[in-house]
C-alpha cells in the first residue's frame, strides 16, 4: 500500500472514532442543536457521493429519528431514507435497513405504512445477503410498532416469503431467520390463522430437521448456484437455533394441550441431534420446557436420561443447575413419583449418577459441586429404601474421596437431606452412626474437620434433640483433637 493509500485508511479510521463519538454523545444535545446542525449533516452525508458518508449518514438518521415531530422528519428525512434504501452499494442499503424501525418509531403509523414499509419489503428481496439479513431483523423490530389490519395484510405475507426463500437458497439468512423465528411468531401469534399457524410450525420442524439422514431425501434440489460449500456446521447452527426456540414454539403451538402431536418428534430430533451444541442448548431450555408441556411433561423423561447419560461437559453443566426444578415439575404431574415402577425409578437414578460421574472425574469441581447439591432434588420423589441403597452410598463416597473442599461439603448437605427423609430408625441410625465413624473418629483430620462442618449443618436441618442424641457427644470428643484446628 502506498503512503496515500495508507493515509486515507487512517483517515476513515479517524472519520469513524469521530462518528461513534458524535452518536455517543446526540443524546445529551440540546433539540435546537440536533435540528440545525446534526439533522443537516446527515442530509447533506446522505446525498454525498462516498459510500462512507452516506454509511455515516444511515446511523445519524437512526439516531436523531426520534428527536423531532413527525412532520419534521417526513418532510426533511424521509426523501434521504427512501434514497439509502435504494442505493446501488449494498453495505449503504443494509444500513438503513437496520435503521428502518427507528425511523418508524418516529414518524408514526400511517407515514410508516406509506413511506417505510414498502422500502423493507423490496429489501427484503435484496439481491445481497447481508441486505436481507438487515431486512429480517427489521422485521422483528417492526412488529409492535404496526396495527392489526398492517401486520396480517403485509408482515406475515412478507415473513412467510423471507422464510420460503431462505430455506430454498440456503444462505446464511437461514440461521438468522431459525433464531428470530421464535420472536417472530410471538409477535404475530394474534394475527394467524389455524392455517399460517400450522405453516410456521412445519417451517420451524423442517428448520429442525436441517441436513439429518432422514431429512436430506426431502431437501428441495439444491439451487445452481450455492454461495459457499458446507460439511454439516451450516445445517448443524439452524439446528441449535431451532433448540433455542424450542420453548417459545412449544408455546405458541399451545403448550400441553397440542405438543404431543405437534412438535414431540422434533424435540425427541434436538435431544439426540449428532451436533453436541444443539444438544447443550436443548439441556440449558430444559427446564422451560417441562412448565410449558405441563401435564404431558412425562413425555420429556427419556429425553432427560438421554441428556444426564451424556459424556459432554458441556450438556451436564446446562442441565444440572435446573435439575431441582425438573424433577419438582416432573413430580407435581406425577411423572416421577415413590410410586412409580422401580425399573423407571431405578433407570432415572442410573442416569444421574452417570452424569455424576462423569463430571467428577473432570477438573471442573463447580459443576461437580453443583451435581451433588442438585442430587437432593430426588428425594421426594423415590421411596426411602431406593435413596438409602443408591444414593446414600454415593454420598459417602463422595465425602471421603472427592478433593476440593466445596464437593465434599455439598455431598455431606445432600446426605443429610436424605437422612431427614428416612422413614425407619434404623436408617437413621446407620447414617448417623457412620458419620461418626468414618468422619469423627477417622484417621485424616481433613476427615474430622469435615465432622465439624457436619455437625453444623445438622444444627440448621434438624432439632435440637436429634442433634444430641447422634452428634453431640462425638463432637465434644474432638475438643482435645491432636489437632489445633480441630481442638
Amino acid at each position: 500500500m502506498g503512503w496515500g493509500g495508507r493515509e486515507r485508511g487512517v483517515g476513515e479510521l479517524v472519520a469513524n472514532a469521530w462518528l461513534e463519538t458524535l452518536l455517543d454523545v446526540i443524546d445529551l444535545l440540546p433539540k435546537e442543536v440536533i435540528k440545525d446542525e446534526i439533522l443537516t449533516l446527515a442530509v447533506s452525508k446522505g446525498q454525498s457521493q462516498q459510500v462512507s458518508a452516506r454509511l455515516a449518514a444511515c446511523k445519524l438518521i437512526g439516531k436523531i429519528a426520534t428527536k423531532f415531530e413527525p412532520f419534521l422528519l417526513k418532510t426533511e428525512v424521509v426523501g434521504v431514507v427512501q434514497s439509502l434504501c435504494q442505493d446501488v452499494c449494498g453495505e449503504v442499503r443494509g444500513s438503513m435497513c437496520s435503521q428502518l424501525a427507528a425511523v418508524a418509531r418516529g414518524l408514526g403509523l400511517d407515514a410508516t405504512k406509506t413511506h417505510i414499509l414498502p422500502e423493507l419489503v423490496d429489501l427484503c428481496s435484496d439481491e445481497e445477503t447481508n441486505v436481507r439479513l438487515a431486512g429480517i431483523n427489521t422485521v422483528v423490530l417492526m412488529i409492535p410498532l404496526l396495527d392489526d389490519e398492517t401486520r396480517v395484510g403485509t408482515l406475515v405475507p412478507l415473513v412467510r416469503k423471507v422464510c420460503e426463500r431462505a430455506l430454498r437458497v440456503e444462505d446464511a439468512s437461514l440461521p438468522v431467520t431459525a433464531h428470530l423465528l421464535g420472536r417472530i411468531c410471538h409477535g404475530l401469534h394474534d394475527d394467524l390463522t389455524e392455517d399460517q399457524k400450522s405453516w410456521f410450525l412445519n417451517f420451524y420442524c423442517t428448520l429442525a430437521k436441517l441436513g439429518l439422514p432422514d431429512s436430506k431425501k426431502n431437501e428441495p434440489p439444491m439451487p445452481d448456484l450455492v454461495a459457499e460449500v458446507r460439511s454439516g456446521e451450516y445445517e448443524a447452527e439452524c439446528r441449535q437455533q431451532c433448540a433455542y426456540n424450542l420453548p417459545c414454539m412449544v408455546a405458541f403451538a399451545g403448550g400441553s394441550t397440542t405438543y404431543r402431536t405437534s412438535l414431540h418428534a422434533t424435540f425427541s430430533s434436538l435431544v439426540t441431534d449428532p451436533s453436541q451444541q444443539v444438544r447443550t442448548t436443548v439441556a440449558a431450555a430444559f427446564h422451560q420446557l417441562c412448565t410449558l408441556v405441563g401435564a404431558e411433561v412425562g413425555l420429556l423423561k427419556e429425553g432427560l436420561l438421554q441428556l444426564l447419560r451424556s459424556e459432554n461437559l458441556d450438556i451436564l453443566s446446562a442441565i444440572t443447575p435446573n435439575l431441582p426444578h425438573i424433577i419438582a415439575t416432573m413430580h407435581k404431574h406425577n411423572a416421577i413419583t415413590p410410586q412409580s415402577s422401580r425399573g423407571e425409578l431405578l433407570e432415572l437414578i442410573g442416569a444421574i449418577k452417570q452424569g455424576e460421574e462423569t463430571v467428577s472425574v473432570t477438573s471442573v469441581w463447580r459443576v461437580h459441586a453443583e451435581a451433588l447439591t442438585q442430587i437432593a432434588a430426588l428425594a421426594p420423589c423415590l421411596p426411602a429404601d431406593l435413596i438409602f441403597t443408591q444414593l446414600v452410598p454415593l454420598m459417602f463416597v463422595r465425602m471421603q474421596t472427592a478433593r476440593p473442599i466445596p464437593c465434599r461439603l455439598a455431598a455431606a448437605r445432600t446426605l443429610l437431606v436424605f437422612l431427614r427423609h428416612m422413614n425407619t430408625q434404623e436408617q437413621r441410625e446407620h447414617i448417623s452412626n457412620s458419620l461418626v465413624s468414618d468422619f469423627c473418629e477417622g484417621n485424616s483430620c481433613h476427615k474430622r474437620m469435615l465432622f465439624l462442618n457436619v455437625s453444623n449443618m445438622v444444627l440448621e436441618m434438624f432439632s435440637k434433640s436429634f442433634f444430641k442424641t447422634y452428634f453431640f457427644r462425638p463432637l465434644l470428643s474432638l475438643h482435645s483433637d491432636r489437632v489445633a484446628n480441630i481442638g
